[in-house]
């Protein structure tokens, strides 16, 4: 099955030294929903600081929710601008 959604697809992805890295996008979510995830790569404490200040620069201007481990994101039925 091929479905289009009725807004615009988000992907983006940044990789920086040592294999940390961070992807996300909305596909399988609403237009107002993103999510995020975050690769150790060979420092795993580099990449948990890295990821706090992402989140912590989000949490300013959105609400932030994290997905329990062993689940995938899912859009939130509530989820508007």
């Amino acid at each position: 099955m091929n479905v289009s959604p009725n807004y615009q697809l988000i992907y983006v992805g940044v990789k920086g030294d040592q294999g940390i890295s961070m992807e996300g996008g909305n596909m399988g979510l609403s237009a107002y929903e993103v999510a995020l995830g975050f690769s150790g790569g060979s420092n795993p404490s580099e990449a948990h600081r890295f990821a706090d200040v992402v989140v912590e620069k989000l949490r300013k201007k959105w609400p932030v929710y994290t997905v329990p481990p062993g689940h995938g994101a899912t859009s939130m039925k509530d989820c508007a601008r």
